[in-house]
């Protein structure tokens, strides 16, 4: 994760190249959720992907049939199901 100083330093985007500069908005954009995350200490909430049923199916009004056999959904963070000693590994190299 690039730091503030080495972001401010490749705002300079003259001769970068289209994958560069969006690595660069990327990398801005993590800093900021990042600044934002340690100065409010809420967890993060993606604006694209809510908690709720507009992530689940494509038309939210109108479901597919399967999930009337599905049980209430209840939305977790990763913390909120693992309650063992370790950290929990979501995905490994």
């Amino acid at each position: 994760m690039a730091t503030q100083s080495e972001i401010d330093a490749m705002n300079d985007r003259e001769g970068m190249s289209a994958a560069d500069e969006k690595l660069l908005e990327v990398e801005k954009w993590c800093h900021d959720v990042i600044q934002q995350v340690s100065q409010t200490q809420q967890l993060y909430n993606d604006p694209d992907f809510q908690p709720d049923e507009k992530s689940l199916y494509i038309d939210p009004m109108k479901p597919p049939e399967y999930s009337s056999d599905v049980p209430i959904v209840e939305w977790k963070r990763p913390q909120e199901i693992w309650h063992g000693e370790e950290k929990p590994v979501l995905m490994k190299d």
